[in-house]
């Protein structure tokens, strides 16, 4: 995990960099436990003591192939399939230095799946056959960080979409 971080009087532009590769050997069978590549930005102008006009920028993808374990013959993932670029306005909620709240009503989120094997099926809520998906809806991004040791945090981090022209009810997480 990185970060970069300015806050300068009523300034913020918070930077960060999750990046993550496990494999996991079981018996005869190898597979990924963990594959991720997410990069978040966010400027922020402050309105309040706690509340800050934000704008946020956020990248996921992953670095490898991913099967329907155990049929490794059936790959369901792989680099920039899919992918999530999201560019969010809205306010950040900012009481202390472990806890953060962004809620945005205009999000805009776009869904790429490179792999056209993928594509073809309409993985990822692609349309079958095309390789993107432009949505529109709200966004709400919470983060905690709570030291439970020296040199070691506990991170929870979650992050839910809402499409307001197709089906608002049906949250991604």
């Amino acid at each position: 995990n990185l970060f970069a971080n300015y806050k300068r009087e009523n300034v913020s532009w918070d930077n960060t960099l999750g990046l993550g590769y496990g494999i996991l050997k079981q018996g005869p069978q190898t597979k990924k436990s963990d594959d991720r590549i997410d990069l978040s930005s966010q400027f922020g102008m402050k309105a309040s003591e706690k509340w800050n006009y934000s704008a946020m920028l956020g990248f996921k993808t992953q670095f490898d192939k991913g099967y329907n374990y155990p049929d490794v013959s059936k790959k369901i993932s792989d680099i920039f399939s899919p992918a999530y670029l999201t560019i969010s306005l809205g306010m950040d909620y900012k009481p202390n230095d472990r806890f953060n709240l962004f809620l945005s009503p205009l999000t805009g989120k776009m869904t790429f799946v490179t792999d056209d094997s993928l594509a073809y099926i309409g993985a990822f809520g692609v349309d079958p056959g095309q390789n993107f998906r432009a949505e529109f809806g709200g966004f709400l991004k919470a983060f905690y960080k709570q030291p439970i040791m020296k040199n070691v945090d506990m991170q929870v981090k979650a992050d839910f979409f809402s499409n307001y022209l197709k089906n608002p009810g049906n949250i991604d997480v």
